[in-house]
Formats: structure tokens, sequence, C-alpha cells
């Protein structure tokens, strides 16, 4: 039982299998095996080619394979192979588009995750927007008892500061210090500019609709300016 395999390729027809099946199939004779120490040969009009091997109806190609068995590239027609490269160029043309289409697919995943986290960011952004004067001068003084506490903290390790650390008495003078530009940063005066502010808000609301449409919807409750701020506050 002979055990031969056929594939059907753009330009030829290829058959694997046996030695002595294929020459028993008349596929191929013992005189047109490759040279020793050669794995294959090609023919052309029965003659063998040393160089570039014309592909039609007149081309054979044997082929010693490394497992063992051989192949037998028999030469078919222009008008056998015109369909067969159609459907090659089709193929090859779906794999594109499928590669294609992989590749945009992961690049719009990568550019979602890029988004999602710009907006996470202006979320948290826009949700700590200050939304008036009391708001801002809290802040400010949130910030400089921050720095206070940097200098005085007694606890701090000696090595954060290279061996150097305050006196008591200096630490409890900056605090006073402290307490005293606290007061006048409660009472000082400010400037609110409506155009910055909006600004600010609408660059946030971009990138936060840019990752999800939807949340646009949403945003107008979520920062309201004080309208107080236009006409000043009672601290």
């Amino acid at each position: 039982m002979t055990s031969i395999t056929k594939t059907e390729r753009p330009l030829y027809d290829e058959y694997t299998g046996k030695l002595d099946d294929l020459i028993a199939a008349g596929l191929v004779r013992t005189d047109q095996l490759p040279p020793l120490g050669k794995a294959s040969v090609s023919y052309s009009h029965g003659s063998v080619q040393r160089r570039r091997c014309p592909m039609d109806e007149h081309y054979l190609r044997v082929v010693r394979n490394l497992d063992g068995t051989w192949s037998v590239q028999v030469g078919i027609t222009a008008q056998i192979a015109a369909p067969r490269k159609a459907a090659q160029r089709a193929a090859s043309a779906a794999r594109e588009r499928e590669r294609q289409a992989r590749w945009n697919k992961q690049e719009r995943a990568r550019k979602q995750v890029e988004l999602d986290q710009a907006a996470a960011l202006a979320r948290r952004n826009l949700a700590s927007v200050i939304k008036s004067e009391t708001a801002y001068r809290r802040y400010l003084v949130g910030r400089l008892r921050e720095m206070t506490t940097l200098v005085t903290d007694s606890a701090a390790e000696p090595a954060t500061w290279h061996g150097y650390r305050l006196t008591e008495e200096s630490r409890d003078a900056i605090v006073i210090a402290t307490d005293a530009l606290a007061e006048a940063v409660l009472q000082a005066d400010v400037i609110f500019d409506q155009q910055v502010h909006d600004k600010i808000i609408a660059s946030y609301r971009a990138t936060i609709r840019a990752a999800d449409p939807s949340f646009a919807m949403q945003l107008s409750a979520l920062v309201q300016p004080n309208p107080a701020i236009l006409q000043g506050e009672a601290s």
C-alpha cells in the first residue's frame, strides 16, 4: 500500500512519500534523483537546471527531506496556476487583514488603558478642585502646616537631616510663627480668576470624556463653584 501525500501549490503539485512509492507511481525515475551530496535537483524540459528554474508545466524538482521521505514537485499549466495564485493572494490578503485587525485591537486596548489612567487621574483632580475662597485659604494653611511639621517633628530620625535638628525652643518658636502665618492666610484677600478656573475644569472634563463619553453627562454635578466667590465671602 502506497502512502503519497499530494499538496497543491500555486505553481506546482507536490507529492511526498517514500521514494519507492514515488517511483512506482511514475512521478520520478531513479536517474532523476539528486546526485550524491545534494539534497535536491531541478529540471526544465527534462534538463537539469543549475540556476533559476522556470516554474511552468515543464518544471520538475526532486527533494530529499530530512525525515527520510522524498518530495517531487511537478509543474502545472498557467491555466491551472492562475486560480491557485489568485486564491493564494486572497488568502494572503485575508491573513494581512486579520493581522491588521489584531494589531488595531491591541492598539485600541493599549490606548484605552492610557485613556483610563488619564481619566482616573482627571477624576481625582476634578474631585479636589478648590470651590471657594474659604477652601482655598484652608488648602494654603494645610500646606503651611505640612512644611512646619517637616522641620519641627521631634520624632524625626537624626539621619533624616544628616545629624542636624532644631532645638525644642526653636521648634516652639516656629510653631508660634506658623500659627500667626496661618491666621494671616485665613484673613487674606483672594483674587479669583473665573476664566482660569473654568479652563482647568474643562481640561479635566475633556480627559474624562475621551475615555468614557457617557461619563460626561455626570460631570456637571461634580464641580459647582460657589457663586459667592464672585462677590467675596465672609471668612
